[in-house]
């Protein structure tokens, strides 16, 4: 059984102003903890000082010739910056509580936990300015809280965590150099937090083209939700790489914003998702989920030159809202749509709002069999307003229905009638 060491008490200063407790006391009761090398003595009672976590972490867990052994475990938060004895770290098998490695300006690849499998806490690792890559957490098995990666300015690579199976989030951002996104075992277990949701978070990573190093991943499991969010990544041209995370059964969320580079939404052998929000992607011509057919809300809104919805061509169920232009976008941002080509196996919508579309012409290509609950067809300048009320004839939505400021029509008198 690994020992157990317990941190007590830390200051706002990285490790400054720590307090440390010696070994707790074995279950027997005995006056010290012992290995098969050596032992710490606890029966003073005594805190020592940041100093002594070397000793106690070395003489605890290795043996002359280099060895582990059982390995020590860490009681509290653990914080790692440019003053810690990296020394004392090899052994380290688990940490209850949350490593922080962080604020340093001289720590370098690999890190010192070649043997740390589990963090009962959250894993930090932010503003280190000489870390390229996440060498040496390659046992690391688990993270019940959050994985945050951030404000890294030498990292170029994540690898290191391949072996990580289960985890409550993963956020990556405001990484300038990351170009290697390698990381998380094949399959994955998401822990939910007490919101009843996990979370996936790639953000403001300007040097990552695209997301085929997560390719890999093959099963998904969520005790909740999970939300994937993919923002503020300029030089990213291909999302596709995410395919593996919509595993059947789970409840994945996916929002793609801001996302200037990407010309095609693509993913692969996704079949069911929960809520799909793609917005301000200006260079987008075309979704392709060619094997999604149900979904329980789809926004699409400032996409100006999305010209191709035939990849939607299996869709069959929105249980919500599918949104093409926003509630009450009536501001030009729209798309280069003519027709609504790639909406025809639409059987049953909640909310269908097609809303500031400037080119859009005809409704070909919209399903005229599906049951609808709540209609909206507003702002779009270059349809015949009369060929709005036909469809609403047509599929007669059984609450609202909102048609107006289309051509030859007057502009609407209110904002959003139908609520978002």
């Amino acid at each position: 059984m690994p020992l157990r060491c317990c941190f007590i008490g830390f200051s706002a200063v990285w490790l400054l102003g720590s307090l440390l407790t010696g070994c707790a006391p074995s279950p027997e009761g005995a006056d010290s903890v012992s290995s098969s090398t050596g032992s710490v003595d606890s029966s003073s009672g005594s805190a020592t000082s940041s100093d002594d976590v070397a000793s106690t972490f070395a003489t605890s867990g290795t043996t002359a010739s280099g060895e582990c052994g059982d390995g020590t475990e860490f009681v509290g938060d653990l914080f790692v910056d440019d003053e810690t004895d990296l020394s004392s770290l090899h052994c380290l098998v688990r940490i209850d509580g949350s490593l922080v490695v962080g604020s340093s300006a001289n720590l370098t690849s690999p890190l010192p936990f070649e043997s740390l499998q589990e963090v009962s806490g959250d894993l930090q690792i932010i503003d280190n300015a000489a870390l390229s890559s996440l060498e040496g957490l390659g046992a690391l098995l688990r993270v019940a809280g959050r994985v945050e990666i951030a404000r890294n300015d030498a990292l170029t690579s994540i690898r290191g965590l391949d072996a990580l199976a289960e985890l409550g989030a993963f956020e990556v951002y405001d990484n300038a150099q990351l170009v290697e996104l390698r990381a998380l075992a094949p399959s994955i277990h998401f822990l939910a937090n007490d919101g009843g949701f996990a979370t996936l978070s790639i953000s403001g990573l300007p040097s990552l083209v695209d997301l085929s190093d997560l390719g890999h991943i093959t099963s998904v499991d969520v005790d909740g939700t999970l939300f994937i969010t993919v923002q503020f990544d300029d030089a990213l041209v291909d999302i596709s790489g995410l395919s593996g995370f919509f595993s059947e059964g789970a409840n994945v969320d996916l929002q793609l914003l801001q996302l200037p580079a990407v010309e095609e939404v693509r993913l692969v052998g996704v079949v069911a998702l929960g809520e799909l929000d793609i917005g301000m992607l200006d260079a987008v011509s075309a979704v392709r989920l060619e094997a999604l057919q149900s979904a329980r809300r789809i926004e699409i809104s400032r996409t100006p030159m999305l010209a191709d919805l035939s990849g939607l061509g299996a869709l069959s169920e929105v249980t919500d809202t599918l949104s093409l232009g926003g509630c009450g976008d009536g501001d030009g941002v729209g798309t280069l749509l003519t027709d609504l080509t790639g909406l025809g196996a639409l059987g049953e919508v909640g909310t269908l709002q097609i809303t500031g579309q400037p080119l859009l012409t005809s409704l070909a290509g919209l399903s005229t069999a599906v049951a609808l609950e709540d209609l909206a067809i507003r702002n779009n300048a270059a349809l015949p307003n009369d060929a709005a009320l036909t469809y609403a004839d047509t599929v007669d939505p059984t609450h609202d229905v909102s048609i107006c400021g289309n051509m030859g029509a007057e502009p609407c008198a209110d904002g959003c009638p139908i609520p978002d």
